[in-house]
């Protein structure tokens, strides 16, 4: 719903989560967010996953990080040990103490209860997979440009004003995606297509409109201001 009526989340994230932004312990409140590009990939366990992209909201301090990022390597490497450590010692204790209860069904051949740990293991193994990993990738790389999209964003900017930035942040996702064509899958798992979609969707939350426009929209709009920009160029350039 929030998809598609651009209206603003609260985000919780949590220490699980395989991100540099995580809480070292707990869970952190990190504000508003507008949600995105709902869809349904495949995880690196084979099994499907929703996922959206998030927005974050102007007016809100940045997500609480630190200067060095080794620290945080470290950090999360550590919780993930201690997360797998926690869940396999969390499969034993279950599967032994279901062994004799009365009434629970009894695994003659001896590979039920194993079988079934190490695929619910996978499962919440699958559930930590940090949903905010990508949309970090994504503003990172349209850093360079993130005041032409807060200015977008901002209902007093004149109209004439906001086709020109969106010709500017148009031409950089140009450039940032002709150098993602024919390089195939990224470290992520992201292809051109995946970010294709993620950074023009990334690019329509920032337009002031009452409904989420679509990435094939947005695009359109840049090439058609691009195009203007293009024809009254070469006017001048024969008027001179």
């Amino acid at each position: 719903m929030s998809a598609c009526l651009k209206k603003p989340v609260r985000v919780i994230r949590g220490d699980g989560l395989k991100s540099k932004y995580a809480p070292a312990a707990g869970f952190r409140y990190d504000g508003l967010y507008t949600v995105s590009n709902p869809r349904i990939e495949m995880g690196p366990k084979g099994f499907n996953l929703c996922k959206f992209d998030f927005h974050r909201c102007l007016g809100q301090p940045s997500v609480p990080t630190t200067d060095n990022p080794d620290f945080y390597r470290s950090d999360i490497d550590i919780r993930r040990k201690q997360y797998r450590e926690h869940r396999a010692a969390q499969a034993k204790t279950t599967q032994a103490s279901g062994s004799g209860s009365r009434g629970s069904p009894i695994d003659l051949d001896g590979t039920g209860s194993r079988d079934t740990s190490a695929s619910l293991e996978d499962e919440d193994d699958e559930d930590q997979e940090d949903i905010f990993g990508d949309i970090d990738d994504v503003e990172n790389a349209m850093s360079p440009v993130s005041g032409y999209l807060d200015e977008i964003k901002n209902p007093d900017t004149e109209p004439h004003r906001r086709k020109l930035l969106l010709v500017r942040v148009g031409r950089y996702v140009q450039s940032v995606l002709q150098q993602k064509r024919g390089r195939g899958k990224d470290e992520g798992g992201r292809d051109y297509d995946w970010w294709y979609e993620a950074l023009w969707s990334h690019v329509g939350c920032a337009m002031p409109t009452k409904q989420l426009v679509s990435v094939q929209q947005v695009e359109e709009w840049y090439t058609k201001y691009e195009q203007k920009l293009q024809t009254k160029k070469e006017r001048k350039e024969k008027a001179a």
